[in-house]
């Protein structure tokens, strides 16, 4: 078990990775409010795209899910060749779950044994919803909406661009990253509906979440 000065890889990445999400989703709070709009779900649901999801909406919302895995799957290769790059490398303490040059090991979720231990999943579960609604609601909700102001029908561009060097952390995996960071503001534009990014977004995004419940069951 990998540990870090007293606590576990898996500890610090859980505190270190998601608090910044933390405050990426109070940060859109804050802003909505620093625009003086009224505190009211109903206006903020009309400032930050929270439309009702139509049929026609639910299929752009599946197709953009659906595009977004198989370019992640089809282009993870990618993570291993720029992994192998020293100035796009991850650091060697890395485990495998996000190190491209390293084994998984079954039952084993970032060097900590998975099985009964439910704190992970629970831990994991709250990241994952400041990790998307931060992310969405700040991005998609706030930003989106204020660049089509001055870019028009290619604010979706403009976005995805600066949305994918935002993920520089991970730059091993600015490659697979990269058609997901673009797909997912041009749909959100399309649509007008940012509910269709945080559907997509956190539904590929809980897959780790499923990882984690079956390794602690099984």
């Amino acid at each position: 078990m990998v540990q870090l000065r007293g606590h576990t890889f898996l500890q610090a990445y859980l505190l270190c990775f998601y608090l910044p999400f933390v405050i990426l989703f109070l940060s859109a709070i804050a802003l909505y409010r620093l625009e003086g709009n009224e505190w009211s779900w109903k206006s903020f649901a009309e400032r930050y795209r929270l439309q009702r999801m139509d049929r026609e909406t639910w299929w752009w919302t599946a197709a953009l899910l659906a595009a977004g895995i198989l370019t992640s799957v089809g282009l993870s290769f990618t993570g291993r060749w720029l992994a192998g790059i020293s100035l796009f490398a991850p650091p060697d303490f890395f485990p495998a779950e996000i190190n491209p040059t390293k084994e998984m090991t079954a039952g084993i979720f970032m060097g900590t044994p998975l099985k009964g231990q439910w704190w992970i999943v629970s831990a994991y579960f709250a990241g994952w919803f400041f990790n998307i609604f931060g992310e969405e609601l700040l991005w998609r909700g706030y930003l989106l909406p204020r660049q089509e102001l001055t870019h028009g029908n290619y604010a979706w561009l403009v976005q995805g661009v600066l949305w994918a060097l935002w993920h520089i952390y991970w730059r091993w995996n600015l490659l697979t990253i990269l058609p997901v960071a673009l797909l997912i503001p041009f749909v959100v534009q399309r649509t007008k509906n940012t509910w269709v990014g945080i559907i997509a977004h956190g539904l590929a995004n809980f897959i780790p979440v499923v990882v984690i419940l079956v390794g602690i069951l099984f």
